[in-house]
Parts: structure tokens; sequence; C-alpha cells
């Protein structure tokens, strides 16, 4: 599993729920319990990895031939602009190089040419899991990852701020519960409903769940949406997004999106409380509430 993560990406847990739930690999076992993955197996799941990433669901793509997922690639490599694919390539660079000015130059000067939703889900969501797979192999240094998340996350609170809304548009408080340190998953969220014309305050990374709470019900929001992403705080995640529901009036929707709440998603579901793991799915919740409100 160690190998098969470095290679695609994916972290254990997510291998985990795409073996468990579905059925995407079948692994054999050692006699100890290891799983051994296949050379097809680990080229499935670097296609299944690249692809959610671009915006489909793991849901349905876990039943496509490795044949019918290539060609799914193929199509979406031949309908992204040259220009982003140099612009990845560039911005990759310059975090090799350790460049600030050159990786904020490219994904300003892309997100002023193509707009922030095209260069959210087809350079900077993609750019940041390469880096992350990039550390874990030991090709780029802790240096280098925080200095791309540092610029990164720079340029999406700048976005958050300059996306318009109306004052009677609905609001959202976005952030991450205790022991959840990464915020780039949460900056994500928040930007893509800012764009969608919410009304967005994002607070950060490791506020109490009742201060989210106390946060909505000052600022009249209509949603908190958290970002659960590592899967060694399991159990405080959970005991806290639950805290968090009951401290939330029950007009006021909860959303959980990231690795961990994929992980989750039975026991939040069954909570009344929204599972949104990607960028597709958060896309699919606001447009339903979109229509229903129209």
């Amino acid at each position: 599993m160690q190998v098969v993560t470095q290679r695609t990406g994916l972290s254990p847990h997510v291998l985990r729920v795409w073996e468990r739930r579905h059925q995407v690999v079948s692994p054999i076992r050692t006699e100890g319990g290891h799983r051994l993955y296949s050379q097809e197996d680990v080229t499935r799941l670097s296609l299944l990895a690249e692809l959610t990433r671009s915006g489909h669901r793991i849901g349905s793509l876990a039943a496509l031939t490795l044949d019918q997922l290539q060609g799914l690639r193929r199509e979406d490599v031949a309908s992204t602009p040259a220009p982003l694919r140099r612009g990845f390539e560039e911005a990759l660079q310059a975090v090799e190089t350790m460049d600030r000015d050159g990786l904020t130059a490219c994904l300003e000067s892309l997100t002023s040419r193509h707009g922030a939703p095209r260069v959210l889900t087809e350079v900077i969501e993609p750019l940041m899991i390469e880096v992350g797979r990039c550390w874990h192999r030991g090709l780029l240094g802790p240096a280098q990852e925080h200095l791309a998340s540092l610029e990164v996350r720079r340029l999406l609170e700048d976005l958050i701020r300059r996306q318009p809304s109306r004052p009677d548009s609905p609001g959202v408080v976005v952030g991450t519960l205790p022991g959840q340190h990464h915020e780039l998953g949460a900056l994500t969220a928040a930007l893509t409903m800012a764009m969608h014309g919410w009304r967005t305050w994002y607070l950060g990374a490791d506020l109490p769940p009742e201060e989210l709470a106390r946060a909505a019900e000052r600022l009249g929001a209509r949603a908190v949406a958290v970002s659960l992403k590592l899967a060694e705080a399991r159990e405080q995640a959970l005991g806290d997004v639950h805290v968090l529901r009951e401290e939330l009036d029950d007009e006021v929707e909860l959303l959980c999106g990231g690795p961990l709440a994929d992980e989750l998603r039975d026991e939040l579901s069954s909570s009344s409380i929204q599972v949104c793991e990607g960028l597709s799915e958060l896309t699919d919740w606001l447009s339903r509430r979109s229509e229903s409100s129209s």
C-alpha cells in the first residue's frame, strides 16, 4: 500500500474506502494480511486518482474498464486548453525551484485569462495533489511544499474576497475542526461557494465546533462547511462534527468534505449531515440548492 500511495497520490484511507465501497480493485492478501497490488491495479488507481481530481465522481468511474478509463482521460486532456496544461507545468517547475514570484505570477495570470473556476479545477487542485505526491516520494522537500501551500492559500483567500454577492444571498461559514490543520480543501470549498453567489466567511483552521456554530448564528449563515482530511483524527473528527450538528439550528445545513468525510459518509449521512467529498459533489449540492430556491 505504501508504494501505491506514493505512485498514485492517494492516501491509504481513500484507497481502503474505494476498495470497500466501490470495489475499484481487489488486491490479494499475504498471510500476514498485507495488500499486494498488481501493476494493472496501480495503473487503474492512477487513472482513477487523476480523473477524480479533474472533477469526475468515483461512483461513476468504479465500474469502467481500464480501456474506458484511458479513453476518458484522453478526452479530458483533449478538452483542456494547452495554456492550462502549460500553466500547470510552469507552476510545478516554480515550486521545484522555489520561485515564489514566478508561481504567484503564473497562477494570477492563468486566473485572469481563464477564470477562477477552470484554474481551480484544472491547475490549482491537480498542482497541490502532485506537490503532495512528490513530497511523499521524497522528490520535493518540506520547504517547497510549504511555499506552494502558502502561495496557493494567499491566492484562494484573495479570490474569495473578490467574489461579488448580494446582501440577500445565502451565507456560509467555512473552516476546519480541531486537529484538522490542512486548510486548502476548506479554502477550495469556500471559493467554490463564493463563485456560486454565496456570502462566504472563511474562518481558518483548528476551530472548536462551538465557535463555528456561534459564528454561524451571529452571521445568519444558512450553512456551515468543514473539511476533514486527517484519518489519524477520525474519532475526534466524528465527535466534533456531531457536536457541531447539535450546536447549529435545525435549519442550518452542515456540509463535510475531504477524504475523511467520504470515509465517514455512512455515519454522517445518518445524522442529516451532507457529505461533499470533492468539488463535483459540492457543485451538485449547490446546483440543487439553486434550483430549489428559484
